[in-house]
């Protein structure tokens, strides 16, 4: 499939355009960001770039709808794994405060 502005080409060829509604948009931005985040993620757990970069995110991972996330928060967790306690506990308290003001705050409350 290719993307023309907010036209999908579908197969490639240009006689079969459909349009795209909001909820499709949405879909397919939420896979972009949480292939980015898990890119990311992976990258903090093998060292390869600091967890600052992981922190950055924090805001964005944990105010993100669960359905569509629950594998993202595990590979977050497999790279704080290793991080330092007050790292940890930092990511523990930002959590509960996203929490309170989040749309979805059911990620940070399992």
């Amino acid at each position: 499939m290719l993307r023309k502005g907010s036209e999908t080409l579908v197969g490639g060829s240009p006689t079969e355009v459909s349009q795209e509604g909001p909820q499709q948009r949405d879909g397919w931005l939420l896979e972009v960001l949480k292939k980015k985040i898990q890119a990311k993620t992976k990258l903090v757990r093998i060292g390869s770039i600091p967890l600052t970069e992981l922190g950055r995110l924090k805001a964005l991972i944990l105010n993100t709808e669960s359905d569509g996330i629950w594998d993202v928060l595990v590979e977050v967790v497999a790279a704080l794994q290793h991080a330092e306690e007050s790292i940890k506990r930092q990511w523990l308290i930002d959590a509960a405060e996203i929490s309170c003001v989040s749309s979805y705050p059911s990620p940070v409350v399992y």
